[in-house]
């Protein structure tokens, strides 16, 4: 039997569930089990939910039976599935869920229990975490800022804990999602204007190679559904008209490739975009979201403002328009506007704490 190495910190702690779901995960799920039974915190629920694994799982898991809370083996009907369930069976003020193939780092969850106690108006944390490489290596995770959580995922799902009482007001996972689930709940609770922190600490390790991974079109298509579903669109009109252009001149989109498509769609319900100016010439005379692509010639021969769509290629296009246009142009980006969006949702929805 494997001997409990964790340290009493008292007789009054905050209890916290850590949730495994698991399926067939015979060669990892011994060392997920190990990095939440060895913790050095005392007030600890740890629940397993197995999805009826037939590869030795459940055997591993019995080594560790006494100290498991709960063990759950049937078939669900998918990964959120399987968190909801531990979700509904979680007793603790605050609930981590660490997957079969990822793990807690030492000491992780301490320093979580630390810095709840530290910020008690706060309801979600999450920490940093590595990612454990096909070939072995750990490398660190340079996450995006939280306030780019709109279509990012800023918030590193195995390294986030969320107070209990966010899941009973606020919901649990959808689970007509298959992959992107925690992508759509964290958007979901930020837009709902739960408050987040951010450890600026280790605490997980995420092994790649699992569903979101490999199912990458998939990942892709809920993914645009969630940041379409999220996206408040009279928000980022108002940045783009007061904090990046100048109303007093017509607007006008350079490229009409994945970035034109964006902003044209953004922009095109109050008919404030021209047209969208493009050199490929497959593209010419044709209509994205109903606006008119056109050659650089076809500009007016006024000042215009002008809002590079392409993501890659700023730098290069902004010498193109200073060679062909003699007028002042005002020359913006994509990233302008979205920097000007994600200053308003912070002051909307809240920015993160800071540990």
């Amino acid at each position: 039997m494997y001997e409990n190495k964790r340290i009493k910190w008292g007789s009054v702690l905050k209890k916290i569930s850590i949730i495994t779901v698991v399926l067939n995960g015979v060669s990892t799920i011994d060392k997920t089990i190990r990095s939440v039974i060895n913790q050095d915190y005392d007030n600890i629920e740890y629940i397993i939910i197995d999805g009826g694994s037939t590869d030795g799982t459940i055997e591993i898991i019995e080594k560790y039976r006494d100290l498991i809370d709960i063990i759950i083996s049937e078939q669900d009907s998918g990964l959120y599935n399987a968190m909801n369930k531990g979700i509904a069976l979680a007793s603790g003020e605050i609930i981590g869920i660490i997957n079969s193939d990822d793990w807690y780092e030492e000491g992780a969850i301490a320093e979580v229990v630390e810095a709840f106690e530290k910020k008690p108006e706060m309801e979600i944390l999450f920490g940093n975490m590595n990612y454990i490489m096909t070939d072995g290596r750990i490398v660190k995770y340079e996450q995006p800022p939280f306030r780019s959580l709109w279509h990012l995922m800023s918030v590193n799902h195995p390294a986030t804990f969320v107070k209990r009482e966010v899941y009973e007001k606020k919901g649990v996972f959808d689970e007509d999602f298959r992959i992107s689930g925690d992508f759509e709940l964290m958007n979901r609770f930020w837009s709902y204007g739960s408050i987040f922190g951010h450890l600026n600490k280790t605490l997980s390790c995420f092994s790649l190679g699992g569903i979101s991974n490999s199912e990458t079109e998939l990942r892709d298509e809920e993914n645009r559904y969630i940041r379409e579903k999220y996206f408040d669109r009279e928000l980022f009109v108002a940045g783009c008209l007061e904090d990046v252009v100048d109303k007093a001149f017509p607007i006008y989109l350079w490229g009409a490739g994945y970035g034109g498509r964006m902003l044209s769609g953004f922009l095109r319900d109050n008919n404030i975009v021209e047209g969208i100016i493009d050199v490929d010439s497959e593209k010419l005379g044709k209509r994205l979201n109903g606006i008119e692509i056109i050659r650089p010639d076809e500009l007016p021969n006024c000042i215009v403002n002008i809002i590079i769509s392409a993501y890659t290629r700023e730098n290069e296009i902004r010498e193109l328009i200073e060679k062909i246009y003699e007028d002042g142009h005002i020359v913006k980006s994509i990233n302008d506007c979205y920097e000007a969006y994600e200053e308003r949702l912070v002051l909307k929805n809240g920015e993160c704490l800071k540990f």
